[in-house]
C-alpha cells in the first residue's frame, strides 16, 4: 500500500498566524508521496527562509523537487552576490526516487483589481518499490477566476493525455554519443497519473466537471476513460461532503483540495480522508493506493 497526501501549507502559516514548518513536517513525514502547494523561498513574511531547503531537512527520508510558479529577483545584499530569487510554488516529496520532473505553466490572465499570480503543474515520474513507475502531479489553480480555472482544467487534461506521447523530459535515441550518455536516463511517461492539489473549485463548478465528467440524471457522475476520478467519491463519500478550506463557517463547507486518479488507478484507491488540524487554512487530503 502506498500512502499519498496533498496539502496547501500556506507557507507554513497556521490559523494561529504562526509560521511553523516543523509541525507541518511532523504530519507529512509519515506519508510515502507528498504534494505541497504554497511553499516559498526568500519572502519577508517568512523570515527570508528557503522553505524548500528547510522542509527537505525536516523530511530527510524523502527525495524532493520544487518548481516556482512565481520567480522574482530579490536583493538581500549588494550586487549579483546579494541577489536571490523570491519564489512561490509547488513541491513533491517522495520516499521513493523521483526520476524526472516537468514543471508546466498553466493558462493565466491578469485582473484589473484582485491580485493573483501564475500557476503551474509539477508533473513527476516516481519509481515505486514494485518496479512500477507512476506519474504524480502537484498543482494549484487560480483562486479568483472560474472561467480561467476551466482553461486550466483543460490544460491539465491535455498534459495528462499527451504525456505518454511527448517522450518525457528527455526523449529520442542518444546512441553512443558520450557527450549525452548518463547512467540514469529520464523514463518514459507512464499512462496513469495521480493529480493532486488545491484546485480552488467545488464539485458543482464547471472545471470539476471537465476533469471528472458530467452528471447523468440516472447514473450520476460519469468519469471518462481519458480523464480523472475523484478519490473522495471513489471511497464512498458524497461530492458535497467534506471541508478542506477554512473560510467563514456561515458560508458552508468548501472542498477545494483533491486527489484525482486516472482510469487505471481508480480501482486501486483504498481510502481517502480529510485530516483534521489548524496548521494551515487548508486541510490535508490523504489517500491509500494499492500499488505496493
Amino acid at each position: 500500500m502506498i500512502s499519498l497526501v496533498t496539502w496547501n501549507i500556506q507557507y507554513g502559516r497556521g490559523r494561529d498566524d504562526r509560521v511553523d514548518l516543523e509541525r507541518q513536517a511532523d504530519l507529512l513525514r509519515t506519508f510515502d508521496i507528498i504534494g505541497v502547494q504554497e511553499i516559498e523561498r526568500y519572502w519577508r513574511r517568512t523570515g527570508d527562509m528557503d522553505q524548500v531547503a528547510r522542509m527537505a531537512e525536516l523530511l530527510p527520508d524523502h527525495y524532493h523537487v520544487f518548481a516556482p510558479a512565481m520567480d522574482i529577483l530579490k536583493q538581500i545584499g549588494p550586487g549579483p552576490k546579494g541577489a536571490v530569487r523570491r519564489q512561490f510554488g509547488n513541491a513533491v516529496f517522495s520516499r521513493f526516487p523521483i526520476l524526472s520532473a516537468n514543471p508546466v505553466s498553466l493558462p493565466r490572465r491578469a485582473l484589473m483589481s484582485q491580485p493573483t499570480g501564475t500557476r503551474i503543474a509539477l508533473d513527476t515520474v516516481i519509481a515505486l518499490p514494485s518496479g512500477r513507475h507512476v506519474r504524480f502531479c502537484s498543482t494549484h489553480l487560480d483562486h479568483a477566476q472560474p472561467d480561467l480555472r476551466v482553461e486550466q482544467a483543460e490544460a491539465l487534461l491535455k498534459l495528462y493525455r499527451e504525456g505518454p506521447l511527448s517522450g518525457g523530459v528527455e526523449h529520442g535515441v542518444r546512441g553512443s554519443d558520450p557527450w549525452w550518455a548518463e547512467e540514469i536516463q529520464a523514463p518514459p511517461v507512464p499512462h496513469d497519473m495521480v493529480l493532486v492539489g488545491d484546485f480552488n473549485l467545488q464539485p458543482h463548478d464547471e472545471a470539476y466537471t471537465r476533469l471528472v465528467g458530467s452528471v447523468d440524471v440516472h447514473y450520476g457522475r460519469m468519469p471518462h476513460l481519458d480523464g480523472f476520478a475523484d478519490s473522495w467519491t471513489l471511497t464512498g463519500h458524497a461530492e458535497e461532503e467534506g471541508r478542506t478550506w477554512w473560510d467563514d463557517p456561515a458560508k458552508g463547507q468548501r472542498r477545494l483540495d483533491y486527489v484525482l486518479v486516472s482510469a487505471g488507478l481508480a480501482p486501486l484507491v483504498r481510502s481517502c480522508r480529510i485530516l483534521d488540524g489548524d496548521m494551515s487554512d487548508h486541510q490535508p487530503v490523504a489517500v491509500e493506493l494499492d500499488l505496493a
